[in-house]
């Protein structure tokens, strides 16, 4: 899936009213240097998730690494 930041930069130049955000960018898809380049080109507030559901992680080939307090079983 593309990163949503290059869209979402597109989409507020071609307008001066609407504001445009990602709701939530699950870090653990991310590499941190990637995340930072893309979130510089954007003006305003990031929110960062940990990520919780295994299928995603799978799915995406990624190892999920569930908190020391997360007791739920795969």
């Amino acid at each position: 899936m593309p990163a949503p930041f290059p869209a979402l930069v597109l989409a507020a130049e071609a307008t001066e009213r609407v504001r445009l955000r990602a709701y939530m960018l699950n870090a653990g898809f991310y590499r941190p240097a990637l995340a930072a380049r893309d979130v510089a080109t954007t003006d305003g507030q990031l929110g960062l998730g940990a990520g919780h559901a295994t299928w995603e992680f799978e799915a995406a080939g990624l190892t999920y690494l569930a908190a020391p307090h997360d007791r739920r079983t795969r």
